[in-house]
């Protein structure tokens, strides 16, 4: 790629070669556009691409040089747009929490009915015998519906072909209305009113969705921590605070919670697709979570949980 700039000069070169290696290739790609921009020439020299941001510094010194205010501030301008939207959007910080509007650790029993559930320092265990297990949550005193977010920490010991409901949203007004979470082939799944998350365009008449085979599957005896910003037009799922999955609908969802039922759902057979594992410290907040509030949630309890996992990962060398 043949380049042609005002005038060679060494000292530009030294500053590009320390420059290089402090600075991203952003700069390469910046010193791009400020050569298109301004068009640079004087006689020819051959410059690869790769030292495109020699023409970078050349230029800044010319333009601070020769009192090129105006184009100096443009240059700067779009730097700071180009380096804005190059940020990483991910990055997580602790921050504090806002309450929950309820919150159960789940070692012992508490304001919830329950049936064949132990408690223990791991939270509630389900097991997965004839008398199906579950926990009752409902007499919510604060309204809790449309955005709202739940999460907590769970380990699923179950079989990976069957169907295990860990969350059952009840709307008694509007009985229509439901929004359930399961688990199934170790993926995590569910449907909120019509919009089936697994299927192609949430139709449940549909084959399995894209979306659905790329969500990985979850180890069995593993504890992760789990929450959902569940609003009116899409659900964020999080596992360990980092994007498991969302589903977009394309029309608004509403919901308003009066039952939560836990490790299992009702049908006209009764109580069906019995959840197998813990479910521990489970929260219900009235609003979504931000990254950095999900991210500060999850380190409350990190450090427990991961001398249990591992744990379960020494097991598996001694057998």
């Amino acid at each position: 790629m043949y380049l042609w700039i005002v005038r060679g000069r060494v000292y530009t070169f030294f500053v590009w070669v320390y420059c290089k290696n402090h600075i991203s290739k952003k700069v390469n790609f910046f010193s791009n556009v400020i050569f298109i921009i301004f068009n640079v020439n004087a006689y020819g020299v051959n410059i690869s691409k790769d030292m495109g941001d020699l023409i970078f510094w050349d230029t800044l010194y010319n333009f601070i040089l020769m009192g090129r205010a105006r184009q100096l501030r443009l240059v700067l301008f779009i730097g700071s747009v180009f380096f804005a939207s190059c940020k990483d959007r991910s990055i997580k910080k602790t921050v504090k929490v806002p309450a929950a509007t309820r919150s159960f650790s789940f070692q012992k029993e508490g304001d919830f009915s329950f049936n064949e559930v132990v408690f223990n320092s791991e939270g509630a265990f389900f097991n997965d015998d004839e008398n199906l297990a579950y926990i009752r949550i409902n007499d919510f005193k604060k309204k809790v519906g449309n955005d709202f977010n739940l999460s907590f920490w769970v380990r699923n010991i179950g079989e990976p072909k069957d169907s295990q409901v860990l969350i059952n949203i009840k709307d008694t007004i509007n009985s229509y209305k439901r929004f359930k979470l399961w688990l199934g082939g170790r993926r995590l799944t569910g449907i909120f009113n019509s919009d089936h998350f697994w299927a192609k365009d949430y139709d449940y008449k549909n084959s399995k969705s894209k979306a659905y085979y790329d969500s990985y599957q979850l180890d069995n005896g593993r504890f992760y921590f789990l929450s959902l910003n569940v609003s009116r037009t899409k659900i964020e799922i999080f596992i360990d605070s980092e994007p498991y999955q969302t589903f977009k609908f394309a029309h608004g969802n509403s919901i308003n919670i009066h039952e939560i039922l836990i490790g299992a759902e009702e049908s006209n057979r009764g109580l069906t697709n019995q959840f197998s594992g813990n479910i521990s410290f489970f929260k219900i907040f009235t609003t979504n979570l931000t990254l950095s509030e999900i991210y500060s949630l999850n380190r409350e309890k990190l450090d427990y949980f991961n001398k249990i996992n591992d744990a379960h990962e020494l097991k598996k060398f001694n057998h």
